[in-house]
């Protein structure tokens, strides 16, 4: 009897074992075109556990038996499926959700219903970004739509990402084409992507057939925030304050270690300091001189509404971004005023005006943002000598003093740009409409360096100065002609 009932406890034992046995599963998350999407989230529903697909759409998890995976990203409806112990790979395609295939999307020089469309095209809306802490359209879009991948740049204030659309188009790469409200605009630190109403990522040839070769890279058009129809004015302030460090603590040699470390190379350090114990020589930490943290500020206000003959939305920004390294900065001031007026019930107008200002100091050549670290130093050398001055290097350092080589370098460096569009809209009969656009875009910088003697004992360099300044203007012209027909289920649109 006895042997029955430990029989019966460890069947039982055994078989709950089993039940709750750790299972290493994999799969590839893709949409209804067999293409991987980037970022879905797999988890492990009433649980923390989780992870996201990379940039092939693979994702690989330690699960229990029994448990239910859930698979989601945004725009595309959630799937569920239970683990079971005699599998290990669970593939999932996600499709669409149906809800947003009504939604009217912009295509080229017009809007078409989702559902009306075969090409490869991905919406984010602003719901999506407005409360993503990033500094421009391409770190908004990281991790949002299916086959575009957000690479970091540099890190150095006011650089932006480089976005690739299904894959490298050549050997170095090709960045997208980027229409802002129909006109070619530049979307990077100097655009504020808080006046961002919607953004459409044409990925195929197709797609993007209308604006030719410079589209080779995809196109992302980008739609700006005007007045909700009927509404009454609105205003909205929004702040932001964020911190940026470096992610990897570098260690450098301390004083003792680098003394010890000389010795064995056949140099006396003590002797060529003139002291008789490492202790009267200075332990600086050279990291912590170049290197500081970044503080990152956004200040956001807007007017909005509409009545039914005007349309409006006005907006100014203010960003600033000072670098992990020292003496680094970015700013952007911007204005931006969105116009529609209704003429009659025929003829429409409207204006879209964007201007932006910024100032970048940037660092010298020799930076973190290089790939450079501080290693030509030494933590025997203070920053500054007792007298407030520069220090001089010592004999056996053949180098500058990085402090003194970067704060007696002097940048000014001021881009500013205006975009303009106008636009007529003459509706001729019922779904026949003629519109005419014209769009300008004028740009001028004005880039100073001055650089002040110094002498660091190995480098010396006397004052100089360098001096550019230029300007740029695009304009654009063009003019559609649309007919829009709907008979009974059936719809038409040239």
């Amino acid at each position: 009897m006895k042997k029955l009932i430990s029989l019966f406890f460890f069947i039982c034992f055994f078989g709950e074992f089993m039940y709750a046995q750790q299972l290493n599963i994999e799969g590839w998350v893709t949409d209804i075109n067999n293409e991987p999407i980037i970022g879905a989230a797999v988890t492990v529903k009433d649980t923390s556990t989780g992870v996201v697909t990379d940039m092939d759409g693979h994702y690989s998890l330690t699960v229990t038996a029994g448990q239910k995976l859930s698979v989601s990203y945004l725009g595309y409806l959630t799937m569920e499926q239970v683990v079971t112990a005699n599998r290990t790979k669970y593939n999932f395609i996600l499709k669409e959700d149906a809800q947003a295939l009504d939604e009217v999307i912009v295509v080229g020089y017009g809007t078409q219903k989702r559902s009306e469309l075969t090409g490869s095209i991905s919406t984010v809306k602003s719901d999506a970004i407005q409360d993503r802490s990033a500094k421009s359209i391409a770190e908004a879009l990281s991790g949002m739509a299916a086959g575009v991948m957000v690479s970091k740049g540099s890190g150095a204030p006011g650089e932006t990402p480089d976005i690739i659309i299904r894959g490298a188009a050549s050997v170095n790469g090709m960045s997208p084409l980027y229409i802002v409200d129909g006109v070619k605009q530049g979307t990077g630190f100097e655009f504020n992507m808080r006046d961002v109403e919607s953004i459409e990522i044409l990925k195929d040839a197709g797609s993007c057939a209308i604006y030719g070769a410079q589209a080779a890279g995809g196109v992302i058009l980008i739609t700006t925030k005007h007045g909700i129809e009927n509404s009454k004015p609105e205003i909205n302030v929004n702040a932001r304050f964020g911190l940026r460090n470096i992610s990897t603590d570098i260690k450098l040699l301390n004083r003792d270690d680098y003394i010890l470390a000389k010795k064995y190379q056949g140099a006396d350090i003590l002797s060529y300091e003139g002291v008789s114990s490492a202790s009267q020589l200075p332990d600086v930490d050279w990291m912590d001189v170049m290197c500081d943290t970044g503080i990152e500020q956004e200040y956001n206000i807007s007017l909005s509404g509409a009545s039914q003959k005007l349309n409006y939305y006005l907006s100014g920004g203010y960003y600033s971004e000072e670098g992990v390294f020292l003496d680094t900065e970015a700013k952007r001031f911007s204005i931006r005023s969105n116009l529609d007026y209704k003429i009659n019930k025929h003829v429409s107008i409207g204006t879209s005006i964007y201007g932006s200002l910024r100032k970048n100091n940037p660092a010298k050549s020799y930076s973190i943002y290089t790939n450079a670290i501080p290693f030509r130093t030494v933590p025997t050398m203070t920053p500054t000598d007792a007298n407030g001055e520069y220090s001089k290097t010592p004999s056996y350092l053949n180098g500058p003093n990085l402090y003194g080589n970067e704060m007696t370098c002097h940048y000014k460096d001021n881009n500013y740009a205006l975009n303009i569009l106008a636009y007529l809209n003459v509706n001729i009969i019922k779904g026949l409409d003629f519109r005419i656009n014209g769009a300008g875009k004028f740009t001028s910088f004005s880039n100073n360096a001055f650089s002040e003697a110094f002498d660091f004992r190995a480098v010396t360099e006397k004052e100089w100065m360098v001096a550019q300044a230029g300007t740029a203007q695009d304009l654009v012209y063009n003019a559609t002609l649309t007919y829009d027909k709907t008979i009974k289920d059936h719809s038409s649109k040239l």
